[in-house]
């Protein structure tokens, strides 16, 4: 549980064995590739990739097509889904690319074919529409047209306008009009009349809001209407098949995402390859390399002998390297609650395992009830059942699996099963074993406290007292002995101190009330004396003052654990006020089938809203007391994970 040794690889190669050699580093998947120095002589030059993020591009494009009319279909994919390939696998998918650029290109060429179908049937069902009111029409459109002295007008107006042109043609002795009747509130009609009175009728027409129907073909409206709803169906069930088409693509899913990763190692391999060091035949090149892996590596390198030169370095004090973390399988999924924070600096004190457990404990305690434990475990485990891949949002699932725990404990502590006191109702204990959040209290210097906010605040000091203790590990690894004593060690004494003080005061701890008050005076003094070791002059008077005078600081910092109180306080009695005071008695009012369902209902939503409104704030406020009361002691952060050549994989990861 430590941060791993890191060594710098420099290597000298020939041009030729660039490809090779690079191909062999991303194997070991131990070797991250770093801008290299340069030199006299030396330049730097560009590789041209458009055309390798252009094939990757098409690919990812096909793939979210794929996935989109699959969701169409109702047709399972790969989506969001990564899975596991041998490198050999991965090397040799590359075989199959002019294949899978086909299957890609058919794909974009179908998605174009479907955009152009749907713009023709938009047109066509525009032209329906503007058929559909001389359905009625038995004539064909031919027959309505003019001769030498009379005029024929075939159109549509709105039903209220009909009427009104009706009257006010028939006031006219050259014309004749006709109705065919109405649908969806609109009428076709016929005007004929005498050339003479053109602009009269025009005018009728005009104020009437008549629509000219501009159809003049050997055809009536309702043959026109069939033609096109078969062309309808026609262009529909080409959209279809192409839909099934691009959806039967995703038997080549898998091929196609493990090529997308490929391009995506090989644009890696081309950017990394421009931060070489280069002379007209060779190439330099500098990476970082975790210590553990050099034999290995050096193995990988043995095949290129004499084509290559190469040499680890160690990382000077003060020199930059990569952090990689080395922890077992339960610390590392703390590590994402770090990171979120900030990764560690190279050869800073990794504080995963011993921040795990608090944060562990504290969410178990904010979310503090047996049914909700087990659900974060079961939820947890369900999820990461369905990838291998250790990814952030898979560690957080771990995490929680994890934090479970405590929380089926701190909830048989509290006898809460989804805010409901089961084994006090089924006589199987009388009180539980944790007091009461609300009416239990005790007495500090006269003044009632619930008992469980002292807890609480006592859990704070531990945690701080821990993190002062990590501080004197820290300094004593340096070989500061005096620094970790004094600023350190000394301050834990005096949290110890208070914390024995405040049990004496309650009753737990009798009789060492003097032992608490000689801890607290002595490692005031002790650090108050020590605080200026380093200044000169009046900087030690100051610097003791300070020291003292920031005891309001832990004061400040134990006062922020009382979250966990009230965290825990919020969630307890909405789960109980949903159970006990909704949820049940539904049982006997309205009772029956319909009492056991409303029941079931409000168990429901109420429990699933305070589970994850409750999870969302103790994550928050958890990942606080860790960033602000635990770190601020001693960590530094502002370090880079070490991310090897080719590990940034989107769709797949490598096995072995």
């Amino acid at each position: 549980m430590a941060i791993a040794n890191m060594l710098k690889l420099k290597l000298v190669g020939i041009n030729a064995c660039q490809t090779e050699l690079l191909n062999a580093l991303h194997k070991t998947g131990a070797v991250q590739l770093t801008a290299s120095s340069a030199f006299e002589g030396g330049f730097k030059a560009s590789h041209e990739q458009s055309e390798l993020k252009n094939k990757k591009d098409r690919v990812e494009q096909a793939l979210f097509l794929i996935a989109e009319k699959c969701k169409i279909l109702k047709r399972s994919t790969l989506e969001g889904k990564a899975f596991g390939v041998t490198y050999g696998e991965f090397s040799n998918i590359i075989q199959q690319e002019r294949e899978l650029l086909a299957v890609a290109e058919s794909v974009k060429a179908r998605v174009d074919e479907i955009a152009a179908l749907k713009a023709e049937i938009i047109l066509l069902e525009n032209e329906i529409a503007s058929l559909k009111p001389y359905l009625a029409v038995n004539e064909r459109f031919s027959e309505f047209k003019s001769t030498l002295k009379a005029e024929v007008r075939l159109g549509a107006v709105e039903k209220k306008n009909a009427v009104k042109l009706g009257e006010r043609l028939s006031l006219l002795e050259l014309a004749s009009y006709a109705e065919y009747g109405e649908i969806e509130g609109v009428c076709a009609v016929s005007v004929i009349f005498h050339e003479s009175i053109k602009g009269e009728v025009e005018a009728i027409l005009s104020e009437c809001a008549f629509i000219r129907c501009l159809e003049r073909g050997e055809f009536t409206a309702q043959e026109k209407t069939a033609e096109k709803n078969k062309r309808l169906e026609e262009l529909n069930r080409q959209i279809a098949d192409a839909e099934e088409f691009i959806a039967n693509q995703s038997q080549s899913e898998k091929q196609l995402r493990l090529l997308c990763d490929y391009y995506l190692v090989e644009i890696e391999k081309g950017d990394c390859a421009d931060n070489f060091t280069r002379t007209n035949s060779t190439f330099y090149l500098e990476g970082y390399i975790p210590e553990e892996k050099k034999d290995e590596i050096t193995q990988a390198l043995n095949q290129f002998e004499g084509s290559i030169y190469s040499e680890y370095a160690k990382i000077e004090e003060g020199e930059f390297a990569p952090t990689l973390m080395k922890n077992n399988k339960v610390i590392s999924n703390f590590e994402f609650v770090t990171n979120l924070y900030s990764v560690p600096k190279y050869k800073e004190f990794d504080p995963n395992a011993v921040m795990g457990i608090f944060f562990a404990i504290f969410l178990g305690l904010m979310t503090a009830d047996v049914a909700y434990g087990l659900i974060m475990i079961v939820g947890g485990l369900i999820f990461n059942a369905r990838s291998k891949r250790k990814t952030g949002i898979n560690k957080l699932a771990s995490l929680l699996v994890i934090a479970g725990i405590p929380t089926v404990l701190f909830g048989l502590g509290f006898d809460s099963w989804l805010g409901m006191p089961v084994m006090q109702w089924l006589g199987l204990i009388n009180k539980p074993l944790m007091p009461d959040p609300v009416g239990d209290s005790s007495l500090i210097f006269g003044i009632s406290v619930p008992s469980l906010l002292l807890i609480c605040l006592g859990f704070g000091v531990v945690h701080i007292m821990v993190s002062l203790c990590v501080v004197a590990y820290v300094e004593f690894k340096r070989g500061k002995i005096l620094d970790g004593i004094f600023d350190g060690l000394v301050w834990a004494v005096f949290l110890a101190g208070l914390l024995l003080f405040v049990l004496c005061q309650v009753g737990v701890a009798e009789g060492l009330d003097k032992v608490a008050i000689g801890l607290l005076l002595g490692s005031v003094v002790v650090g108050a004396l020590t605080a200026g070791r380093h200044q000169k002059g009046f900087g030690k008077f100051t610097k003791g003052f300070g020291a003292v005078y920031g005891l309001i600081n832990y004061m400040s910092d134990i006062l922020s654990y009382a979250r966990l109180y009230g965290l825990m306080l919020s969630g307890a009695q909405i789960a109980q006020i949903v159970s006990v005071q909704l949820a049940v008695p539904m049982l006997k009012s309205p009772g029956g089938v319909a009492g056991v369902i409303a029941c079931v209902a409000i168990m429901l939503v109420g429990h699933i809203f305070n589970i994850a409104m409750g999870l969302l704030g103790a994550f928050i406020h958890d990942s606080r007391l860790q960033y602000v009361e635990f770190f601020s002691h001693f960590y530094t952060g502002d370090g880079e994970l070490f991310t090897p050549l080719g590990s940034k994989l989107e769709h797949v990861y490598i096995e072995g």
